[in-house]
């Protein structure tokens, strides 16, 4: 018995030891709970104004993007609103997604993404600040970046990530960052697994995505 126990003290220790053996830089690098999207003040009294005639709770979002567009001739005029915002859950932002909410004449006509019962996970982050941006400059070099980040500074928000975004499976959360240059805005947007650093996404982020795709004719 004795022997079993010191196994699996060993294990134990072992483990530990692995999850902290991330390398890390010292640079420039600074955590956020709330990333400031820059929507303008009456643009959001008039985004949470739509969500509320339509019956769409709104306690738990915030916003991320937000457009109208008034359409005068051709075959489908109206007033066209966007209206893109990011979950919280348990305090912490979801993301994975963001919500696009789509309006025509202040009428909801449909809706992008998910929205979510529950995280299903709690607790703290594991990674420290330095060890995200190791891994962010890792993985902009791998991904032949155009722009050195080394001098940079960068920005994280940890939060939540559902594995199973894009699958249509049943949601699985994982603790996550999203780290991103303070300066460049938003790009590249990486996102790393809290438990281990791996790599979950290196892009645009699902907002910009969205918003870009939002803008094509």
């Amino acid at each position: 018995m004795k022997k079993l126990y010191y196994l699996s003290f060993i294990l134990i220790a072992f483990t530990a030891c692995k999850k902290n053996d991330l390398p890390g830089d010292n640079g420039c690098i600074s955590q956020v709970k709330q990333v400031n999207f820059g929507i303008k003040s009456s643009d959001s009294v008039t985004a949470f104004s739509l969500l509320k005639q339509n019956g769409i709770a709104y306690n738990n979002l915030q916003l991320s993007f937000v457009e109208f567009d008034t359409v005068k001739t051709g075959v489908n005029p109206g007033i066209f609103q966007n209206v893109f915002a990011v979950q919280n859950i348990n305090g912490l932002p979801v993301l994975s997604s963001h919500i696009w909410y789509q309006f025509k004449n202040n009428a909801l006509q449909s809706t992008t993404g998910t929205r979510y019962n529950s995280g299903g996970v709690f607790g703290g982050s594991s990674l420290s600040l330095a060890q995200l941006r190791e891994l962010f400059l890792n993985a902009a070099a791998k991904n032949n970046a155009a722009v050195s980040f080394k001098d940079s500074c960068l920005v994280a928000q940890f939060g939540y990530y559902d594995l199973n975004v894009n699958t249509g499976g049943a949601p699985n959360f994982v603790k996550a960052w999203s780290v991103t240059p303070r300066d460049y805005n938003a790009y590249p947007q990486v996102f790393f697994r809290d438990d281990n650093g791996a790599t979950i996404l290196y892009g645009g982020g699902p907002v910009l995505d969205d918003a870009v795709r939002l803008k094509k004719p």
